[in-house]
């Protein structure tokens, strides 16, 4: 295993405003294609999320976003700490110390091929969310992997639109070189059925063992020996998914809990003797599920802290949103010569699952295309996740109403009425984000209700305008000054005249009556 990757630190969400967390094999990806390959890059597609609220109880039925103790690692740290957490440090330290610690670990190993065009940064989100328990899947009547229906025995789809970026902008200031992401949700567009495939290589593939040493480290990867306080006060201890191979774990108070699986002593990982084998005496891994477990009944297993709280988990692992267009215009039975737009069109007008839904996150991807041709993308990976305000709450609140992230509602229009639409507009620093400063990411302009040749172009227009505008301000307002003088004297002149002509009149009236 190298050591040239370590976990990045992010900060707490924050307190108003959205909170953007990327991932690092995205951001290497698109710093080795525009600086080596000289491929172009382009923020292509979204999805809106409602991610369930943070919560631990005993309907196994209900999906919860479950960050404060489903996984292992984060169990015997939070439950029953004396330590009261905000929602905005929980969930942060779920994704830094779980999901982009997972990430590192995978990108750190002797045998992480970085030439692979499908990064890991989709698969390790959608592994994250079902270990909290947030999302489960299940196989369709067509064999397409989709999320369980909504309403099916209280269970909320957590996918719940997708789309293509409206348009872009580069902008750039003092503070450095930005990407504006313009994503428009239309007012006649509803909750769209999405599809899922699994994506097996290299890289991510069922059966993993991460890392593949003897003992993995208790702090996120390349904070071992890191003895400052974390720079915003997160916590820096890694939350696996197995911890060792005993069937109870302690607490955060020491106590000792019992775990069941599907009602009988284990874990979710007591199922797989392959993987069990492997493992022998390492401790502090991560596990990805092996690619028998959703061929039989078992897609979903019942999982139980005994006495504590209990989930139903999804063995289903290597997800990614299918963003081919010729794949997805088969899947919804579309015209394969449709217009791309037209195809997004049509799926959330003429194909929508509902004409309303609540979204609290977006996912933004991107797509990498040759230089030479750029008709349909190489790939397109996921960049990282917009949650779009601060949750509400806190660990003591776990058990009771949970936390909530605040999401806002989307509504079609149609036949009662006018809908809502949405435009969002994403800045993301890309000087920050690539090893060539220099470099910039060009936005694709999409959609059929905002067309232009080039939006590049119409938005430094645009600026020169607003520049030449701003200069000439106080010109024009000179000029209105005078303007408001003339009309004074010439009010002035007028009311002259108006009296001149009276006093004449007056004369002539006078010269008439002395003939």
């Amino acid at each position: 295993m190298s050591n040239n990757r370590i976990t990045p630190f992010v900060k707490r969400m924050r307190t108003k405003g959205g909170t953007i967390y990327t991932f690092n094999s995205a951001l290497e990806d698109i710093g080795l294609n525009i600086n080596e390959r000289n491929n172009i890059v382009k923020i292509s597609n979204f999805a809106l999320l409602n991610i369930p609220v943070v919560n631990a109880t005993n309907d196994v039925s209900t999906n919860n976003f479950n960050v404060h103790s489903s996984i292992n690692g984060a169990f015997s740290e939070n439950w029953e700490s004396p330590s009261i957490k905000d929602g905005r440090v929980l969930i942060a330290e779920s994704f830094q110390n779980y999901a982009l610690n997972l990430e590192a670990n995978i990108l750190n190993q002797d045998t992480y091929n970085p030439g692979i065009s499908k990064t890991i940064s989709e698969r390790v989100f959608w592994k994250w969310l079902k270990e909290t328990g947030a999302i489960r899947w299940y196989l369709d009547a067509s064999s397409n992997w989709v999320e369980e229906e909504d309403g099916e025995d209280g269970y909320q789809r957590v996918v719940k639109y997708v789309g293509q970026v409206s348009a872009g902008n580069i902008r750039t200031d003092n503070f450095g070189t930005y990407n504006e992401t313009y994503i428009l949700v239309p007012t006649s567009h509803g909750q769209t059925r999405v599809f899922f495939e699994q994506i097996e290589d290299d890289n991510y593939k069922h059966g993993m063992i991460i890392p593949d040493i003897e003992n993995g480290t208790e702090r996120i990867l390349g904070r071992e020996d890191f003895f400052k306080p974390h720079p915003d006060a997160l916590s820096i201890i890694a939350q696996y998914d197995y911890i060792d191979s005993s069937t109870d774990i302690d607490d955060a108070g020491g106590t000792s809990i019992d775990l069941k699986f599907n009602g009988e002593n284990g874990w979710w990982w007591s199922q797989y003797d392959n993987i069990l084998n492997k493992i022998g005496s390492q401790k502090n891994l991560y596990i990805i599920d092996s690619s028998s477990s959703y061929l039989d009944s078992s897609i979903n297993v019942t999982l139980e802290y005994d006495g504590k709280f209990s989930f139903k988990r999804s063995n289903v692992d290597c997800m990614s949103l299918i963003w081919d267009e010729s794949v997805l215009k088969e899947k919804y039975d579309l015209d394969p010569e449709m217009d791309n737009s037209e195809m997004y069109n049509e799926i959330a007008i003429e194909k929508q699952q509902s004409d309303r839904f609540n979204f609290n996150a977006v996912l933004i991807y991107y797509s990498v295309y040759n230089e030479t041709e750029d008709d349909s993308p190489i790939e397109t990976n996921l960049l990282g996740v917009l949650f779009l305000d601060a949750p509400q709450g806190n660990t003591g609140d776990i058990g009771f109403d949970g936390i909530t992230i605040p999401s806002l509602e989307k509504i079609a229009s149609g036949p009662i009425g006018f809908g809502t639409s949405y435009s969002l507009r994403l800045n993301i620093k890309t000087d920050s984000l690539l090893d060539d400063t220099h470099a910039i990411i060009i936005d694709q302009s999409t959609s059929d209700q905002l067309y232009a040749e080039d939006w590049n172009e119409v938005f430094y227009n645009l600026q020169r305008s607003v520049n030449i505008l701003n200069q000439q301000h106080h010109t024009i307002s000179k000029i209105y000054e005078k303007y408001l003088v003339i009309q004074d004297n010439q009010t002035q002149i007028l009311s002259d005249i108006q009296e001149l002509k009276e006093q004449i009149n007056s004369l002539n009236d006078r010269m008439n009556d002395l003939e």
